[in-house]
């Protein structure tokens, strides 16, 4: 084995040393699904706080919509089919 070559074998173990602390930090500074779960509140109007992205989210619980009334829900559509 030549100079050279411990170089080289030098170079890929530190190459990849810093490879894999490279992914590491990565993977830990990624935000964490199990970190930012809050169970919701039931009640609509009222808000909590989930810590699942880099910055703190409020979320705010909407009010229910009854059933059968969407939010762009109108009154009955006219009959577009042609009378004769």
């Amino acid at each position: 084995m030549t100079s050279t070559d411990g170089f080289l074998l030098t170079c890929m173990v530190v190459a990849i040393c810093v490879s894999l602390l490279v992914l590491v930090a990565l993977f830990a500074w990624m935000p964490s699904g199990q970190r930012g779960v809050t169970p919701p509140l039931d009640e609509p109007g009222g808000t909590y706080t989930c810590l699942c992205w880099q910055a703190p989210v409020r979320v705010e619980i909407a009010p229910r919509i009854p059933p059968g009334r969407g939010r762009h829900a109108r009154g009955r559509s006219p009959d577009h089919r042609s009378r004769r």
